[in-house]
C-alpha cells in the first residue's frame, strides 16, 4: 500500500525511456532531479542510470605547468605584441582576442 508523499516505485521500460530522453536533453540533470520530475526514487534512478551506462563526469580545473623552454616561447610572443603595439598603437589592442582558460575532461 502506497503512503501519501512517497515516490511511486516502477521499474518499467517506458520509465527506462524517460530517463535516457531526459538525460539527452539535459546532460547536467542531476538523480535528484530526475527523481523529483518523475515522482520515482532515488536509488531507482541511480539503477535505471547505471542500466543505461551512464556516468557523471567531472570538469576540472587544470593547473598548467609550464617547462623553461614554453616560458621562453612566451615572453618572445610578449615583446613581438609589446613591439608592435609601440608601432601601431590603440588600434592593435582593438584587434586582440584572448583565451586564458583550459578544461579538461577525464
Amino acid at each position: 500500500m502506497d503512503r501519501p508523499g512517497r515516490p511511486e516505485l516502477r521499474r518499467t521500460p517506458e520509465l527506462r525511456e524517460k530517463i535516457n530522453a531526459k538525460i539527452r536533453k539535459s546532460r547536467r540533470v542531476t538523480q535528484l532531479q530526475l527523481s523529483a520530475q518523475l515522482r520515482i526514487g532515488v536509488a531507482t534512478v541511480n539503477k535505471f542510470v547505471r542500466g543505461l551506462q551512464y556516468r557523471k563526469l567531472c570538469v576540472k580545473w587544470v593547473p598548467t605547468f609550464l617547462i623553461n623552454e614554453m616560458k621562453a616561447a612566451k615572453k618572445v610572443a610578449y615583446e613581438e605584441l609589446l613591439a608592435r603595439y609601440y608601432a601601431e598603437g590603440e588600434r592593435f589592442l582593438k584587434n586582440i582576442v584572448t583565451v586564458d582558460e583550459s578544461w579538461v575532461s577525464y
